[in-house]
């Protein structure tokens, strides 16, 4: 069952407060009186949440605060934070306090290879307000930062840059990136892994939260017209389908990945029914997927009572295998379809394998 997209794009929206002349902040400590903190009144603390490759892991302290370059709001997020996901993930990063330069790279074995040269940044001048990022030992990127007292670590001074210049100088490095959501104030950081001899770059979809790993070496494909999904191929011409619908066939010659997120209340589901009726409805029509041709494997389970999932094998044209994963829950669903040659099938489980154990389904992080 494949529901129809539903169309459009997510808005998102950060509200200020007013905020007063100052703000001074008491901090617990083992002394008698409170350590007071004044906090610079273009600042102001947000509780703010980082995920690593889909995965909600650090609550951190960050700032809403003007941007000195563009003089527009902008959230600010706390450098030792993302250093140490980038730490647990296997990666250097390190800031230089004297050079106010902020240096992260790739660990060993990774092979991402340096940046091309269009990613490198021209040479500025750094300083107490403006900061430096190097990947492998090249700067690609110049952003603003401020030094600011973190409560939550008994006011300690800590840099701050702004999420936007983070992105931006994310995205001149090899396989690193990152997105900002202003909705819930959660920076996704996605960062290349190594597993089973290959390296896995990750793909992260704003608009339903979920997130899938696919082998770095791999093409990415047009993304659906929603912003609902992506194609994945290890050459073009097995991405030049129309849509991302599980129905498209690809060049069944070649292995191809899609990930795809869609509403469900196109179809009527999460109108009036309940999600038991919906699971059942689901089970009762993957039952009869399994008196079709071609299918080898198909089972459903509810898990959590909040979505129904779905795996199932078939083979195509018989020249191809298809694996689809799929979650529904009331409001959407969101699937993976990984198709491979028969002749590369064996060859390539492993890589469906990896990807299927590691797929982030979006509900499961509120």
């Amino acid at each position: 069952m494949q529901p129809k997209s539903h169309l459009g794009r997510m808005a998102f929206v950060c509200v200020l407060a007013t905020l007063p002349a100052a703000v001074t902040l008491a901090v617990a400590t083992n002394t008698a009186s409170a350590a007071k903190i004044t906090i610079t009144p273009s600042l102001r603390p947000i509780p703010v949440r980082i995920a690593l490759n889909g995965r909600v892991v650090e609550r951190v302290e960050g700032r809403i605060g003007k941007d000195p370059w563009s003089h527009h709001f902008t959230s600010w997020i706390p450098l030792f934070s993302v250093d140490s996901l980038l730490h647990r993930a296997g990666w250097s990063a390190a800031w230089n306090g004297q050079t106010h330069t902020w240096g992260i790279g790739p660990p060993q074995g990774l092979g991402l290879g340096s940046v091309p040269l269009s990613s490198l940044a021209a040479a500025e001048s750094t300083s107490k307000s403006r900061m430096a990022i190097r990947y492998d030992g090249v700067t690609v990127y110049y952003a603003p930062r401020i030094v600011s007292p973190n409560i939550g670590f008994g006011g300690a001074e800590t840099t701050f840059m702004p999420t936007y210049y983070l992105q931006q100088a994310l995205a001149r490095t090899r396989g690193l990136s990152c997105s900002w959501n202003g909705n819930d104030n959660t920076l996704w950081l996605n960062v290349p892994v190594h597993s089973n001899g290959l390296t896995y770059d990750v793909y992260h979809n704003q608009l339903y939260n979920y997130t899938v790993q696919y082998p770095a070496t791999w093409l990415e494909g047009p993304g659906a017209t929603n912003g609902g999904g992506r194609m994945f191929a290890p050459n073009r011409s097995a991405l030049e389908v129309p849509d991302l619908g599980i129905s498209n066939e690809s060049d069944l010659a070649t292995p191809s990945l899609v990930a795809s997120g869609n509403s469900n209340d196109t179809i009527g589901i999460g109108q009036g029914i309940s999600f038991i009726e919906m699971a059942e409805e689901i089970q009762a029509f993957n039952r009869s997927l399994r008196t079709k041709p071609g299918y080898r494997y198909i089972h459903t389970r509810i898990a959590d009572r909040k979505y129904v999932v779905t795996t199932s094998e078939r083979e195509i044209k018989h020249t191809a295998l298809r694996y689809v994963l799929q979650y529904t829950t009331l409001s959407w669903n969101e699937s993976l379809t990984f198709t491979v040659p028969l002749r590369l099938a064996k060859r390539d489980a492993s890589i469906w394998q990896h990807i299927e154990a590691t797929f982030v389904f979006g509900n499961e992080l509120n």
